[in-house]
């Protein structure tokens, strides 16, 4: 004869079961979590478009959106810098629709014209200091006119410098904004 169960024995054996379904649960919602991150690298890294975002936000389940959302942010976050500020300001504004997020990508967006001006006229003025060194020492060596066709300045280190040296100044500027895009809504 088969023994009978207390009910305390069945009340564990029916919570065991429920806490393998949800590790299962927890399990997947890290897959979705570690997926969301690449995307999001790629989108930062551009690799990839505001688009993909989009598309891959309809396919994740509701309950897991939370956490894919933050992890989308974190990456912008750390990733952020003037190359791609427009492609990932479109992001943001799919991940966080409400007024206060509005409001900060607009402070964010003008922040970043006034940075990216910058960055362009003192990469222009190198350029022009570089060009005009370069075609004089060209002409002392007897070499002018049609002989010079192109002369790239691409890979100057002083150019480089002060593309970074901008964009460190930049995202010191953001940081109160990608405090924000971080923080637990």
């Amino acid at each position: 004869m088969s023994r009978i169960k207390s009910a305390a024995e069945l009340a564990m054996e029916k919570t065991k079961n429920l806490q393998q379904k949800k590790e299962a649960t927890s399990a997947q919602t890290e897959q979705y979590v570690q997926a969301a991150r690449k995307i999001a690298q790629n989108l930062t890294e551009g690799k990839s478009e505001v688009e993909k975002v989009k598309e891959a936000l309809k396919r994740y389940p509701e309950d897991v959106l939370p956490e894919v959302t933050r992890a989308m942010l974190q990456e912008f976050s750390r990733g952020i810098n003037l190359d791609n500020t427009t492609t990932l300001l479109k992001a943001v504004a799919l991940l966080k629709d409400d007024n206060a997020t509005s409001q900060a990508l607009k402070e964010v967006e003008a922040l970043y014209q006034k940075y990216y001006q910058w960055r362009e006229q003192k990469v222009k003025e190198i350029e022009e200091a570089s060009l005009k060194k370069l075609l004089k020492k060209l002409k002392d060596e007897g070499i002018s006119g049609k002989a010079i066709y192109r002369v790239s300045l691409k890979g100057d280190r002083r150019i480089e410098g002060i593309k970074e040296e901008i964009d460190q100044d930049y995202r010191q500027n953001l940081s109160g904004f990608l405090s924000y895009l971080t923080q637990e809504s």
